[in-house]
């Protein structure tokens, strides 16, 4: 490989940790506030409940999601590269089962992976397939394949389910609390400070937890998509293309884009620092960097754009928004 399996390897496990570090102390406070409220059996009953609820719940169907999107298969018919690229990069991901590829009618940049390593399926957006050239498709492939390659999406539900857990007994602990204000009043019964402080927070701090994981999976996801094509530049030259359209639309709705603490992915030029560090602690010119080492080459061109651009048409569902 082009990149040093050791540095991968060290970056992996500190993000390893780092989630499980981060699930701990989400769980933490589930626990904290299922023993104020009702003692320490009811915490470790609740936790188990929900451990329950994941495990037993069913994933969504792919299928089912995609016809919520509206979205079409791309099978080797409509898109024959697409999907050759698909493959070589599960392969070099030790996947049993090539994600089925989805075409997406919405006209934004956008890529998102859902479902298992046995059944797994990524949507590609109109605008992402006419706007990228395939270089830069090729490194959004990889970044999907990466999140199923790693069960990012099982990792998002676990922090998903403790989040919900987390709000689900704050308000009922500010229910609890609302009725007991006339006994408060009346001397009948105290409140303690630090409890309540923890009742008001901890919803807030879980969804800033919730958010701290979903970046360090970004993250995780940006350094394998490097490893796999061999070189950090397809997803790199994807990710600036990409920031021209979250800027302007962060611009449009006035959001802040330096609460770093309020993202669900990392800043664009925080990742692009990453995977450039990575490049160059390999020492390597960009010419030197093959991509899909071990594997035929694919011809990428830096000026050739997707071939089914202009192939694939999106249906507009209304007057102002794109399914």
């Amino acid at each position: 490989m082009a990149i040093k399996r050791n540095t991968l390897r060290q970056i992996s496990l500190k993000n390893q940790i780092e989630t499980i570090l981060l699930l701990i102390l989400m769980g933490g406070f589930s626990w904290l506030l299922g023993a104020w409220l009702f003692g320490d059996s009811f915490a470790y009953i609740a936790l188990m409940a929900g451990v329950m609820v994941l495990a037993l719940n069913p994933a969504v169907s792919t299928n089912m999601l995609m016809r919520a999107y509206r979205a079409s298969p791309l099978n080797y018919h409509r898109a024959p590269e697409l999907n050759q690229i698909a493959q070589i990069i599960s392969q070099r991901a030790k996947l049993n089962h090539t994600p089925e590829l989805y075409y997406v009618p919405v006209s934004t940049m956008n890529a998102f992976a859902t479902g298992t390593q046995a059944k797994a399926a990524i949507g590609l957006s109109h605008g992402l397939l006419q706007q990228l050239t395939l270089e830069e498709v090729a490194g959004v492939l990889a970044h999907e394949i990466s999140h199923i390659r790693h069960n990012d999406m099982r990792v998002m539900a676990i922090a998903d389910t403790l989040g919900n857990l987390t709000r689900t007994l704050s308000l009922l602990g500010q229910f609890i609390l609302l009725v007991s204000i006339p006994m408060i009043l009346s001397g009948v019964a105290e409140i303690n400070l630090l409890p309540l402080a923890l009742l008001i927070a901890a919803p807030t701090i879980s969804a800033i937890i919730q958010l701290a994981i979903s970046r360090r999976r970004e993250y995780q996801a940006d350094l394998s998509s490097a490893e796999l094509l061999g070189s950090p530049q397809p997803l790199i030259k994807a990710l600036r293309r990409l920031d021209q359209q979250n800027s302007y639309w962060e611009r449009f709705y006035r959001a802040s884009s330096d609460n770093g603490l309020l993202r669900t992915h990392p800043k664009t030029e925080d990742r692009i620092e990453q995977l450039n560090a990575v490049y160059q602690a390999a020492n390597l010119e960009p010419e030197q960097a093959g991509y899909f080492a071990g594997y035929d080459p694919l011809n990428f061109s830096k000026t050739k754009q997707s071939p089914w651009s202009h192939s694939l048409r999106p249906r507009r569902f209304s007057r102002y928004f794109w399914f």
